[in-house]
């Protein structure tokens, strides 16, 4: 079993997402991402509007930049993170998917018909990436990526609406593609460090005697809760996804279902 761990997380850090359908590549996640999955990144808080106090003032009223943001939702309407196959299912009115397959330690779904975002845009092809229930960390299993494609009349608004929600957080430029944003990390929060203990503790149970935990580590605690990228041009053009492992792995830790 912890071996099996061991092999999950590396699968986890290091996976590289099936195409959807008609695709012939997989959807590249942006040189960011991929950087994240080899070594932990920090990633600053977000500036704060300017205000009068000095900057000990400032610093005393700062909050964890999580408390102050939008929900790092899914994205699709009726998800959540950490949901079972089976309650992502039934949630999105679909009683058999189109196709299901396992890789690497997860189970993949692809979902049919056309669903709603809370964006307001609606998205087609939508594919669903689960973490395997036997990680060795209880609770840390089920939703932990969705894609989608939106129409190509449909990418200016969904952009524009994930700059106005998220301006603080995107790590890309106004002509980048795929476009990304991503929260802050499990680090960040108020409950960081406590977070950090447990994490340890989980680890040091889950994996096999005798392996280094730090890069696991270092990848939870260090890399967003979660991430958003929409490819804005090219083949893909309307390819959306949201990846939340690690906000899987933090609801784990605070015993959330």
């Amino acid at each position: 079993m912890k071996k099996r761990m061991a092999a999950l997380l590396l699968a986890v850090c290091l996976f590289v997402p099936a195409p959807l359908s008609g695709c012939r590549e997989a959807p590249e996640t942006g040189s960011s991402q991929e950087a994240e999955s080899e070594s932990a990144v920090s990633r600053e808080a977000p500036s704060e509007p300017e205000s009068s106090a000095s900057p000990e003032e400032s610093r005393e009223e700062e909050a964890p930049p999580e408390e102050e943001t939008a929900l790092w939702t899914p994205a699709v309407k009726g998800l959540r993170w950490g949901m079972s196959m089976e309650e992502a299912l039934t949630a999105l009115g679909v009683r058999e998917p189109k196709a299901s397959w396992t890789a690497d330690d997860s189970s993949f779904v692809t979902v049919p018909g056309i669903h709603p975002t809370d964006r307001g845009v609606n998205l087609s092809e939508v594919q669903l990436q689960f973490l395997a229930d036997d990680s060795g960390i209880p609770g840390y299993e089920g939703l932990m990526r969705v894609y989608g494609t939106c129409a190509s009349d449909d990418i200016d608004a969904l952009l524009s609406a994930l700059n106005e929600e998220y301006a603080d957080w995107r790590r890309t430029d106004g002509t980048a593609s795929p476009a990304e944003w991503a929260s802050g990390s499990m680090r960040s929060l108020g409950s960081g460090d406590a977070l950090a203990e447990r994490l340890t503790e989980a680890l040091s149970e889950a994996l096999p005697e005798g392996t280094d935990a730090d890069a696991f580590l270092l990848s939870f605690l260090e890399s967003p809760l979660v991430s958003y990228s929409l490819r804005t041009t090219g083949e893909h053009a309307g390819l959306f996804m949201a990846e939340g492992k690690n906000e899987v792995m933090r609801l784990a830790l605070e015993g959330e279902e």
